[in-house]
């Protein structure tokens, strides 16, 4: 009887291992399909919106160079006996007044590539960039600068060159109301977005139609169709165009944005490409982790009760939404608009302490001040965030919480905080504005990127680029709610952040909760060994203060040391 019965239990195992077996078969192989789906489908999707935001920002920034050359151009022509010598045609003069000006004009505008005077008959009188070549008539496909002689006006727009294309503002030069000559100023268009590549994998590229292929003094160019060709681009685009089967998931390129001349005509376009190698990385290590998380998960099924299993998932696996929601009667888009344009988005600064309760950092936050009822009414986030996000105003107002902040802390010795919405961080526009200000700030080591880490999951691998490129910037990390979840733990191991934010309710539930102190505890343990600091958040109350302090805790944040308040109106 005990050896049928042994028997019996060993066809029930086999039976039991091949049925568990061909299930996590079935579930691993269907868990790889919607991964890759998604994968592939969230990759367009983020290809879609970064091409977007990459074109919104080369059209802004060249206004914006417009305006700068424009006046650039105005204060030199003003310079005195300048517009003398151009009509007297003397060069040595003219480069006696120019040059200290371009050398200047240089070190603040690195990708001016040209500089050049000529006079009413097309003749060049002085190239700044290149002084020792002058005298030579001008090439009568430079339309831009024949329309300059013809019309005595100013023009701007892309134009083909010799060697490259370039961006050029003209001005025409008059002497005693007289028409002498004119001045043109030129820029590398590809530089007018060189800030992308600090934040992201980015190629830049040129192309042209192949009516320029006469003008250009290009060897070795490549083709892309039948129209146009690559003037100037690096070997991952060139073997981009080069490879005739272009069904690469791992690198995309952009030919949408449109470079045109004074008069609107196309002369070709800025080619993007966007590698996504290391979001393929990032994929089958989130792919890993997933299968490795779901195969316990389905064991777990099979050892413990169904109510028990799913409790364990609500419990360790699942990601909950944020308390709360936003306010459903927000404020229109109109209060938004009147804020930004009469300089009401206001940031308040909540103040950050250490153990002995000195301020050591701010944490920015976003206000705007309302007067539309003749009296001043503060709003938080919740009454208008959604509603600018909703009016595409949201980049807009980010922009003005960055240049604000950055610049009243650039003269302080606290360090200051700044919340990014996960999708900020992959904002070209409000990430451009982010490095142009950093670059401004004396010490990006007292800046402390603020990140909620937990939304940005799905973008994991782009946000480990992301941080990399921060960190190159020199500010600092914070991950926001932290709760020492599985998922969370792992992700920290991968960001090694500066600081971490232990999640608000732990912290309020410290004193009547032993779960709340364990996990505070094991917070701490791990940040010590990682060599990162930790912060409270959400300490209202002295008692909640001195037993934070027991469990060596950094630095502390809540209503105890002080609220959120205007520092920029009441310093």
């Amino acid at each position: 009887m005990q050896k049928q019965n042994m028997s019996f239990l060993r066809k029930v195992k086999k039976i039991v291992f091949f049925l568990g077996s061909l299930f996590l078969l079935i579930a691993f192989t269907l868990i790889y399909a919607i991964f890759d789906y998604y994968f592939k489908d969230a990759r367009q999707e983020q290809f879609e919106q970064m091409a977007v935001s990459a074109k919104n920002l080369f059209n802004m920034k060249v206004q914006e160079k417009q305006k700068s050359l424009s006046f650039q151009l105005d204060q030199m022509l003003h310079k005195e006996n300048l517009a003398q010598a151009v009509f007297s045609k003397e060069h040595e003069k003219i480069k006696s007044i120019v040059a200290p000006f371009y050398e200047d004009l240089k070190i603040s505008n690195e990708d001016i590539k040209i500089l050049t005077f000529r006079s009413k008959e097309n003749t060049t009188l002085y190239r700044a960039h290149k002084p020792e070549f002058y005298n030579d008539m001008l090439d009568q496909k430079r339309k831009i600068i024949l329309d300059t002689n013809s019309l005595m006006r100013s023009f701007s727009g892309f134009e083909v060159g010799a060697l490259e294309v370039t961006y050029r503002v003209t001005k025409p030069i008059f002497y005693k109301e007289e028409y002498v000559g004119s001045v043109e100023i030129g820029l590398d268009p590809k530089n007018i977005l060189k800030d992308l590549s600090s934040l992201f994998k980015t190629d830049i590229g040129v192309a042209i139609s192949n009516s320029f292929l006469d003008v250009m003094l290009e060897k070795s160019i490549v083709y892309i169709g039948d129209r146009h060709f690559l003037i100037s681009g690096n070997r991952e685009l060139e073997e981009y165009f080069s490879n005739h089967d272009k069904k690469s998931h791992r690198y995309r390129v952009d030919t949408s944005l449109a470079l045109t001349n004074h008069l609107n005509e196309k002369l070709g376009f800025l080619v993007l490409g966007f590698n996504f190698l290391q979001d393929s990385k990032g994929f089958m290590e989130r792919l890993f982790i997933s299968i490795v998380i779901v195969i316990g998960f389905l064991s777990a099924v099979l050892l413990f009760s169904f109510y028990k299993a799913v409790q364990y998932f609500k419990d360790n696996i699942c990601v909950k939404e944020p308390n709360g929601s936003f306010d459903a009667d927000a404020k229109s888009a109109k209060i938004i608009q009147n804020a930004l344009k009469k300089n009401r988005v206001i940031p308040y600064f909540q103040p950050v302490v250490d153990s002995d309760g000195k301020i050591v950092k701010y944490e920015a936050l976003m206000r705007i001040v309302d007067l539309q009822k003749k009296e001043q009414n503060i709003l938080s986030p919740h009454k208008f965030l959604n509603e600018s996000i909703k009016s595409e105003l949201y980049i807009s107002l980010s922009k003005d919480m960055i240049r604000k902040s950055l610049h009243f802390f650039s003269n302080r010795d606290e360090k200051i905080s700044i919340n990014f919405l996960p999708n900020d961080l992959f904002n070209l526009i409000i990430m451009d504005e982010f490095v142009q200000e950093i670059k401004k700030f004396d010490s990006p080591q007292r800046v402390v990127v603020e990140i909620t880490e937990k939304e940005c999951v799905q973008n994991f691998s782009k946000l480990l680029q992301i941080v990399k490129k921060l960190r190159a910037l020199g500010v600092l990390i914070s991950i926001d709610d932290f709760d020492n979840s599985y998922a969370q733990y792992m992700h920290i191991l991968a960001i090694k952040p500066d600081y971490i934010k232990i999640k608000g309710h732990l912290v309020q539930n410290l004193l009547k909760d032993d779960n709340a102190k364990n996990l505070i505890q094991s917070i701490v343990k791990l940040a010590k060994e990682s060599g990162i600091k930790t912060i409270a958040e959400f300490v209202e109350d002295k008692e909640t203060f001195d037993a934070l302090k027991k469990y060596d805790i950094d630095e502390f944040q809540g209503y105890y040391f002080g609220h959120p308040t205007d520092l920029i109106n009441n310093q």
